[in-house]
């Protein structure tokens, strides 16, 4: 089964339809997309992007604190 062309909506719509006890995570590009996931019936839906953008704070942070090369 290939989902080319499919969007994040029809994908966990095709999840539930196949397994409707499953679990779905699923993955939004904007936060305005969220909404539209949790209507679909997907049960977590993650913003990679921030998570990322997290992630990356923190290990500048992290580095800043031991590194002479980021200060100003």
């Amino acid at each position: 089964m290939l989902f080319r062309g499919t969007s994040n909506k029809g994908l966990v719509t095709a999840c539930r339809a196949l397994a409707a006890n499953a679990y779905i995570v699923a993955t939004a590009d904007s936060t305005g997309q969220i909404d539209v996931l949790k209507k679909s019936r997907a049960d977590e839906v993650l913003l990679p992007y921030a998570l990322i953008g997290e992630k990356l704070t923190r290990f500048v942070e992290q580095t800043c604190l031991t590194a002479d090369s980021c200060k100003p």
